[in-house]
């Protein structure tokens, strides 16, 4: 970013929010509304895990049948 600017004394930290203001961008990025889907897909995913493992800590009725391979 020095280099890039040609400002030997820039520091990210500290220079940032006076940059992006000095080239008129916002301090928060602006997101879509598309952008939440990650959050929501992950929340639906941790509740799926959630109820996948307390199935798995009920003991099964071992005479049930089951469809698939046998073993």
């Amino acid at each position: 970013m020095q280099t890039v600017l040609e400002r030997t004394d820039f520091q990210i930290d500290r220079d940032l929010d006076a940059l992006l203001q000095e080239f008129k961008k916002p301090l928060e990025p602006e997101l879509p509304e598309i952008a939440s889907v990650p959050v929501h897909l992950d929340k639906l995913f941790q509740e799926a895990l959630g109820e996948v493992n307390k199935s798995k800590s009920k003991p099964q009725d071992k005479k049930k049948s089951s469809k698939g391979f046998k073993s």
